[in-house]
């Protein structure tokens, strides 16, 4: 469960459209993209609504802690299938955990990400010989737009990084030596 289903699932407990719900905390549209995952509310915010509807804060995040432990596990499951299927090259168990991640209640950005990871595992085993540019190109946009190295990014980038020419390689892994207490891997 994420913040904003969550919270929308407080919201129709007591009966509350949007707007009733929401105040003059912040617009109905933006709260509407919050229950949809599609936004996020900072905390200030966040623990003004909470305040508002009168739902104790400490419930709140519990629910949230304890989701969020499931939904990490989830998605750190489906990785390891992902790098199971890797290392033997088995393409029929990578669509599977396509459909696995695409049927599952991850959230759509979630989704978009675990199934790049699948796509870029199997352009790593590349079985019929034809790159697919456009997909080396999408990982590669990725890696840079997550600000700092993590362990997301630097799965992606060593799973990635004959995608990169010599030069971006040697940039890169300055960058990960530089910033590897970071890590935590």
């Amino acid at each position: 469960m994420t913040i904003g289903s969550l919270l929308k699932k407080y919201r129709l407990e007591q009966g509350k459209t949007q707007a009733k719900f929401v105040g003059k905390i912040i617009s109905r549209s933006h709260y509407a993209k919050v229950e949809n995952d599609q936004h996020q509310i900072n905390v200030r915010d966040l623990v003004t609504l909470l305040n508002y509807n009168g739902i104790d804060l400490s419930d709140f995040f519990m629910q949230i802690n304890e989701t969020y432990e499931s939904y990490k596990e989830q998605i750190l499951h489906q990785r390891k299938l992902m790098e199971q299927a890797y290392y033997k090259v088995d393409i029929d168990q990578m669509q599977k955990i396509k459909q696995i991640i695409n049927t599952s209640k991850l959230s759509e950005n979630d989704k978009k990400m675990q199934n790049l990871l699948v796509d870029g595992f199997m352009e790593l085993l590349n079985v019929d010989g034809k790159s697919n540019h456009a997909l080396r190109k999408e990982l590669k946009e990725k890696i840079f737009d997550i600000p700092e190295f993590n362990k997301t990014k630097f799965m992606l980038y060593c799973n990635s990084m004959r995608f990169y020419s010599f030069q971006d390689n040697k940039i890169i892994t300055r960058k990960l030596v530089k910033n590897i207490d970071q890590l935590r891997i």
